[in-house]
């Protein structure tokens, strides 16, 4: 296994989108913000919707034919004029992480955020206390703004930190 292996690729399939979201809620249950038992009911159409609907892309890492990690931007459901974008739905197989692939997929979703002219904010999310995407995101010029406490699928309570991201500052650079 080499870095030279794996590539980025769109995922044009919303089945395999569905199989690594279930996957990766499946091995990390408590962090994302829907759980496994309310993805593996979800229909054909919600899948289909979620993987190509509306300016929404997914990206996968593969390595030759096995995809090892995926990643999307889908329009943020609660924006009425779609000028908003989410970055989520990020997972890596355990075994491929700290190889620097969690950036491949940053970089991929910034790249189609920019080209969605409709779009004018980026945002995302985690769970506190996850160093590693709060690095990275940070990384990639979000800026934190909000500190929200939440109820998680695992039945928790917590912080979820909140970024944003201006578009037309990226696209003017």
């Amino acid at each position: 296994m080499t870095a030279l292996n794996v590539q980025l690729q769109a995922m044009n399939n919303w089945k395999d989108v569905r199989r690594m979201r279930i996957r990766s809620l499946r091995l990390h249950p408590g962090l994302y913000c829907d759980g496994f038992e309310s993805a593996i009911n979800f229909t054909p159409s919600y899948w289909m919707e979620l993987a190509a609907g509306n300016g929404n892309k997914f990206f996968g890492l593969y390595d030759q034919n096995r995809c090892i990690g995926y990643t999307g931007i889908v329009n943020l459901e609660s924006d009425p004029a779609n000028q908003t974008a989410l970055i989520g739905y990020s997972f890596i197989e355990p075994e491929y992480r700290g190889k620097g692939y969690v950036s491949l997929l940053y970089e991929a979703r910034l790249k189609h955020a920019i080209s969605n002219l409709n779009w004018e904010t980026v945002i995302t999310d985690h769970r506190e206390g996850n160093e590693i995407s709060r690095k990275v995101i940070l990384k990639h010029g979000f800026i934190l703004t909000e500190r929200a406490l939440v109820d998680w699928p695992d039945g928790s309570q917590g912080y979820e930190l909140r970024y944003q991201l201006d578009l037309n500052t990226l696209r003017f650079q």
